[in-house]
C-alpha cells in the first residue's frame, strides 16, 4: 500500500492564516479572539464569518495590480505551505517535479461578476484583459508556477478530489512534491443567497484556502511530514448535499456507505478510532452519521470542526483534513471540536476524514502519525 505525507500546509481561514494560527484557535474554541487583529479591515468589522478575511500579500504592489483576490488567496496558502513544511523536503527536487493540483466549485467570482457586469454594459472593446485572462479558475495556478518556478504537473479542478487526483501522481511517480488544496473565495451576493436558503439558515459560513504539501511517505520521511495518508475514496451523491431537499435518503445512504467500505479497503482496515465528519444539521450529514454508526460503531466521532472554522462549503473536506492532521501532529484533539474534552491520540490511532462538497461529491480519507 502506498501512502502519501503531509509535510506542510498553508492557510486562509476564519480561524487564522497559517497552521499554527488555526491550531491556537481549536485550542482556545470560537469564543476566543486569539489574534484580535486579524478582523482589521474585514468588510464586516469584528466578525468571523460571512466576511472577507485579510491576509498578508504574497507580491510586490507592482506584481499585485496584476492579480485578483483569489490568486493572492492561492499564492498565500501555497507560501504558507511551504514555509511550515521542514525545508529538507525540497532538497534535490527539480523544479520539474513539482505540481500544483487545486480544486474550487466556484472560482473567482467577483472577478468573473465584474468582467460579466462590463460585457452587460456594452464595454466589451474596453474590457480590461488582465480582469479577463483572470476570470479562469486555473489562473492562480499560473501565477503560482511562473513566481514559484514549478514546472510538474498542474490542473485547476472543479469541485473535485483534487487530493486524491495528486496522490495518484505521486504514486505514479509523476511528481515528486505536490501543491493541493482548495480555495473558496467570499463573494457577497453568493453569501446572500445562500442565506436565504431554509437549510443554511443559521449557519456560520466562511471563506477558505487550504493547501497541502504532499509527498511521498517512507520511514525517512518521517521527521519531514505531519501526518500520512493511507487512503482516500470518493463517490457522487446524486444530489447536492446543501441544496437538494428533495433527495432519496436510501440512495444517498448506500453511496455513502460504499465509498466508507471502498476507503476502509483500500487502507487494509476493517475500523478506525476517530472520524471527523462532516456534522450532523443537514439531511445529508445525518444520513452520513447513520453510515458510520452502522459501518464504524467503536470510532469517536469529531464533529465540531465547522463551529470554529465555519461552513465552508466546498472546502469543507479540505478544512476536516487540515484539522485532522494539526490534532495528529500534536496528539491530541480539542475540546472545541470534541464535545467530550481533550483528547490524547496516541501512534497507533487512524483517522478518518468525511466532507461534502458543494457539487455532490462525497470525500473520505484516512490518516495516520
Amino acid at each position: 500500500m502506498k501512502t502519501t505525507a503531509i509535510s506542510g500546509i498553508g492557510c486562509v481561514t476564519a480561524a487564522g492564516n497559517s497552521a499554527q494560527e488555526v491550531w491556537d484557535a481549536l485550542i482556545c474554541g470560537p469564543g476566543e479572539r486569539f489574534c484580535s487583529d486579524r478582523e482589521a479591515g474585514s468588510q464586516n468589522e469584528g466578525a468571523r464569518y460571512g466576511c472577507a478575511y485579510p491576509f498578508p500579500n504574497p507580491v510586490e504592489q507592482r506584481h499585485a495590480r496584476k492579480c485578483d483576490r483569489h490568486i493572492l488567496m492561492s499564492m498565500y496558502a501555497v507560501d504558507a505551505a511551504q514555509k511550515n513544511a521542514v525545508p529538507s523536503v525540497f532538497d534535490g527536487v527539480s523544479p520539474d517535479r513539482i505540481g500544483t493540483i487545486f480544486s474550487t466549485t466556484h472560482g473567482s467570482l467577483p472577478t468573473n461578476l465584474s468582467f460579466a457586469g462590463q460585457m452587460l454594459r456594452g464595454d466589451a472593446d474596453s474590457c480590461s484583459p488582465m480582469l479577463f485572462t483572470n476570470t479562469v479558475a486555473n489562473a492562480s495556478l499560473g501565477q503560482i508556477c511562473i513566481r514559484n518556478g514549478y514546472q510538474g504537473v498542474s490542473t485547476m479542478m472543479l469541485g473535485s478530489d483534487s487530493l486524491g487526483f495528486a496522490r495518484m501522481l505521486i504514486h505514479e511517480g509523476k511528481a515528486d512534491l505536490i501543491f493541493s488544496g482548495c480555495v473558496e473565495e467570499y463573494e457577497a451576493s453568493l453569501f446572500s443567497a445562500l442565506n436565504e436558503m431554509p437549510s443554511l439558515q443559521g449557519v456560520d459560513k466562511a471563506e477558505c484556502a487550504v493547501v497541502f504539501l504532499l509527498s511521498p511517505s517512507s520511514e525517512e520521511s518521517r521527521d519531514t511530514r505531519m501526518c500520512s495518508i493511507l487512503a482516500g475514496s470518493t463517490a457522487h451523491l446524486g444530489v447536492n448535499p446543501y441544496i437538494g431537499n428533495d433527495m432519496d435518503s436510501a440512495d444517498v445512504l448506500a453511496r455513502v456507505e460504499m465509498c466508507l467500505r471502498s476507503v476502509l479497503r483500500k487502507a487494509e482496515l476493517t475500523a478506525v478510532d476517530y472520524v471527523f465528519a462532516s456534522g450532523s444539521r443537514l439531511d445529508c450529514e445525518k444520513i452520513e452519521e447513520s453510515a458510520l454508526v452502522g459501518r464504524l460503531p467503536g470510532a469517536r466521532r469529531i464533529t465540531g470542526v465547522k463551529h470554529v472554522l465555519g461552513e465552508t462549503f466546498g472546502g469543507s473536506f479540505s478544512v476536516n483534513l487540515m484539522t485532522a492532521a494539526l490534532c495528529l501532529q500534536n496528539r491530541r484533539i480539542p475540546a472545541s471540536i470534541s464535545g467530550r474534552g481533550d483528547m490524547r491520540l496516541r501512534d497507533s490511532d487512524r483517522v478518518m476524514v468525511t466532507g461534502f462538497g458543494m457539487s455532490g461529491n462525497y470525500f473520505t480519507a484516512i490518516l495516520e502519525p
